[in-house]
C-alpha cells in the first residue's frame, strides 16, 4: 500500500480503468536523473476524508452534468415531450414567493 503524508481514511485502487475523480491522465516524464518506481497493480493509494469528499462532490456535478442517465429525468423529459407534465402550481407559488422574499431581503427592500 501506498501512504500518503497525512492522508489516511478512504482508499482507491490504483488498477482500475477511470479514477474517482475523472478520466485517467497520463504519467508525467520523471525527470533526468530520476529512476522510476511504477505503481503495482492492486495497489493502493490512501486519501484523506477530505479528498474522498471532494472525489464524490466532483462524481456528483458530473453525474449533474449528464442528467439523461437518471430516470426519474427520463421520465420527467418523457412527460414533458408528451405534453402531459402539469407541475404543482401550489409549490410554483411558494417557490415564486420565496424566491421574491429573498431578493427583497438581498436588495433591502423589506
Amino acid at each position: 500500500m501506498i501512504k500518503i503524508s497525512g492522508a489516511t481514511s478512504g482508499s482507491i485502487p490504483l488498477d482500475q480503468s477511470t479514477s474517482a475523480v475523472g478520466p485517467a491522465a497520463e504519467p508525467a516524464a520523471p525527470e533526468a536523473g530520476e529512476g522510476t518506481n511504477p505503481v503495482q497493480s492492486g495497489e493502493t493509494v490512501s486519501l484523506s476524508e477530505r479528498a474522498t469528499d471532494a472525489a464524490a462532490l466532483y462524481k456528483g456535478v458530473a453525474a449533474a452534468d449528464r442528467p439523461e442517465g437518471d430516470p426519474q429525468i427520463q421520465q420527467l423529459m418523457q412527460s414533458v415531450a408528451e405534453g402531459s407534465y402539469r407541475p404543482d402550481s401550489s409549490k410554483v407559488a411558494k417557490a415564486l414567493l420565496s424566491f421574491e422574499r429573498l431578493v427583497a431581503r438581498k436588495l433591502g427592500s423589506d
